[in-house]
């Protein structure tokens, strides 16, 4: 399974920040930036507008109308539409999209407490995949949704349904998303934590028969510069992210950082911080090229197991 990277639009200037209530300057700021990450050959862009002010949907729409390869993920708060609109909104954009759309799944607020938000979520998800899946109406009475001749007449394009990504590290969080999640975002931490935290993931999502259907992300603010002294500079003026692990130093010192995360499974990136074109063909040329084919090269040379026997080989960091 190769690795991915995702770069995203929340990083605005002072000046883009005190325009972004007109949509139209978030549209064209959504441009420059989709354009650059297609251009440095990652592969997908996150729509999270964190202010609220605007769509995240029509932001979505607009990005993929105008580039050609690059996927988007839409950041959506569950509740905040009704099942029935998200279902034929989404499945809508996916087609039009020839299936480049993923949804990443924000509990809604609705004034409900942890445990019933996330109760109302995972209602909400599974309303979703039954009016993909359902070429009928149906009727749904349940804690959170009632929902009578429901049916989308959109489908997803090409698949049984949009990948849905979610995250969490409470007991009931990983339960639900290892329910429905095709991408788990892992939190800002050391290997030892991802690690741990995939296991938990994992060993849920085999109650549903889902421990080998997850993928798994991890944040990355990456800092580079010509020497790892140089690169500690320039991340002491740029501060801390706490988002996001910070990875300093030199390409390759990145690329093997990076890999040690390849090593747990890790196989998506979501980038922190890079938001100029120049950044961004960097890291694209000199670290994200040197990850995708150090792991392809190792696990084409993984020795393939017998029919029926299922086997896990760590991948081995190296750069080269």
């Amino acid at each position: 399974m190769h690795v991915e990277f995702t770069s995203r639009t929340e990083r605005w200037t002072e000046a883009e920040a005190a325009r972004s209530s007109d949509l139209l300057a978030r549209q064209s700021q959504a441009h420059r930036l989709a354009r650059a990450v297609e251009g440095a050959g990652l592969d997908r862009l996150l729509i999270a507008d964190s202010q609220g002010l605007a769509d995240n949907g029509q932001l979505a729409s607009f990005v993929l109308h105008n580039t050609f390869n690059l996927g988007v993920v839409v950041s959506h708060s569950a509740g905040v539409l009704a099942p029935q609109v998200a279902a034929q909104q989404f499945a809508t954009l996916d087609q039009l999209s020839g299936g480049r759309l993923s949804i990443r799944i924000v509990a809604g607020d609705a004034g409900l407490d942890h445990e019933a938000s996330l109760a109302r979520t995972d209602e909400y998800l599974v309303l979703l995949k039954r009016l993909w899946a359902n070429d009928k109406p149906f009727d749904h009475e349940g804690p959170h949704y009632s929902l009578k001749q429901a049916f989308a007449g959109s489908k997803p394009f090409g698949r049984a349904q949009i990948p849905f990504i979610l995250g969490g590290l409470s007991g009931t969080a990983i339960k639900i998303a290892a329910k429905h999640a095709d991408l788990f975002e892992l939190p800002a931490g050391t290997v030892a934590e991802a690690r741990q935290t995939i296991s938990r993931v994992r060993a849920a999502a085999g109650c549903h028969g889902r421990s080998d259907k997850i993928r798994f992300s991890v944040p990355v603010r990456p800092v580079i510069a010509g020497t790892r002294a140089e690169a500690w500079a320039k991340a002491d003026r740029l501060g801390h992210d706490g988002e996001a692990i910070r990875l300093v130093g030199t390409a390759e010192q990145v690329a093997l950082a990076l890999l040690s995360y390849c090593d747990l499974g890790v196989r998506e990136f979501v980038l922190h911080g890079l938001d100029q074109p120049h950044d961004l063909a960097t890291f694209g040329r000199d670290v994200a090229a040197i990850v995708k084919r150090s792991v392809a090269r190792q696990e084409s040379e993984a020795p393939q197991p017998e029919f029926g026997e299922a086997i896990y080989l760590p991948f081995r960091s190296r750069a080269s």
